[in-house]
């Protein structure tokens, strides 16, 4: 009977400790599957041993949980807490063993001396066997400090600028540009030899007519346009007077254009015309002026007489071709 009751004891005893330890083991791989996450705040300077006002403080957040687990990363604004954000980086992911490892780094300042807290931050998370959950981080509470200052002490120079590592993405912009100019160049010269062989034909340019064949052609585009028919009398003046000083400034180098009536007639006192073509000449420049300025209404017959009067001017003083005989 005794004998039986050792071999109940020790069986019993037996089943409990496997129990234990199927429930231990249990509870260790539970707790190995259960994501990890960690905050911690450093001076950027990691010389410093305290942060004072306007120092940046680096914010390390860091989360491991199984490969397959889905994480939610926290999001960070423009505060966080007190505390005013600078920079946020991106979030680095390495694998180990199976597990994943992330970590972001956040730059912070405070321009107040005082404690300030840094929240705990919330990461939901989903296992791979869809079982949800969440963890959170640890406050944290850091010191900014204001420097001494020796008031009877010199005055320093102001510090210099606080040199940031540039990341490749900065230089992208640059080496685009190089990029972009050197194939521009390239392809200048390939289009420089490219045509540098050839022989660019040029048209040479129209001959230029003689001064009055081109006012008699002006005149009969003129006479087409019937102004004075459609009541437009002061365009056909202004037409008519026009092509008439043209025709002086290419015929005799008179500014005829930029001449009023009087200067005009002026100037043919040097030159050799008769005096019934240069009276033709003036009375249509005096109706024109009149047609123009003081609303003068002259008849038909007004009109063809000085269109008239315009060829007649043209034909009576064209330049004279001079034509050379052998003798």
């Amino acid at each position: 009977m005794n004998q039986l009751k050792k071999y109940i004891s020790f069986y019993t005893l037996l089943i409990i400790s496997l129990l234990c330890l199927f429930l231990v083991s249990n509870s260790i791989a539970n707790q190995v599957q259960r994501p990890k996450a960690f905050a911690t705040v450093y001076p950027y300077d990691a010389k410093a041993d305290s942060a004072f006002i306007g120092d940046w403080l680096q914010l390390y957040l860091e989360a491991e949980c199984e490969e397959g687990t889905k994480m939610q990363w926290p999001l960070t604004g423009e505060k966080i807490g007190d505390f005013e954000v600078i920079e946020v980086g991106k979030i680095d992911t390495i694998v180990e063993n199976g597990r994943l490892k992330m970590k972001q780094i956040v730059n912070l300042t405070a321009f107040e001396a005082g404690d300030y807290t840094v929240p705990s931050f919330v990461y939901p998370y989903t296992l791979p066997d869809n079982k949800k959950g969440q963890i959170k981080t640890d406050e944290l509470v850091v010191s900014v400090s204001a420097p001494a200052v020796d008031l009877e002490a010199d005055i320093k120079p102001i510090a210099g600028l606080l040199e940031l590592p540039r990341s490749f993405k900065e230089y992208l912009p640059y080496l685009a540009i190089a990029l972009l100019a050197l194939l521009i160049m390239a392809l200048m010269l390939y289009l420089i030899r490219k045509f540098s062989n050839q022989t660019l034909e040029i048209e040479p340019p129209a001959p230029q007519l003689p001064a009055h064949e081109l006012a008699l052609k002006r005149l009969q585009e003129l006479e087409k346009q019937k102004y004075w028919q459609q009541n437009e009398v002061k365009m056909y003046y202004s037409e008519l007077t026009e092509i008439v000083r043209e025709y002086i400034e290419n015929r005799y180098d008179i500014q005829a254009l930029e001449l009023t009536t009087d200067e005009i007639l002026a100037a043919f006192k040097e030159i050799n015309i008769r005096k019934s073509t240069l009276k033709k000449l003036e009375e249509m420049l005096t109706l024109s002026d009149f047609v123009k300025f003081a609303k003068a209404k002259p008849g038909i017959e007004e009109h063809s007489k000085h269109f008239n009067g315009a060829n007649e001017f043209v034909r009576k003083t064209k330049k004279r071709e001079i034509i050379e005989t052998e003798e």
